[in-house]
């Protein structure tokens, strides 16, 4: 970026160099929140896979038990 800001030879220039940094910015910003979303959402399915498979163990052990 500093060699596109530094060959600008006007204002319009300068201007698209930023225009075009935040752009890219704000398009890899939203693909990380994507990332992080779908590993927050598999993280909390498994988690309920788990209290569930142990709360199917317990009630079997506890019926058993009966």
């Amino acid at each position: 970026m500093p060699q596109q800001l530094a060959a600008c030879k006007t204002v319009q220039d300068m201007y698209g160099v930023y225009a075009e940094f935040f752009q890219n910015a704000c398009s890899d910003y939203q693909s990380e929140l994507e990332q992080m979303t779908k590993i927050g959402k598999s993280l909390a399915d498994d988690t309920i896979q788990a209290i569930q498979t142990h709360a199917e163990v317990s009630v079997a052990r506890d019926a058993s038990s009966n």
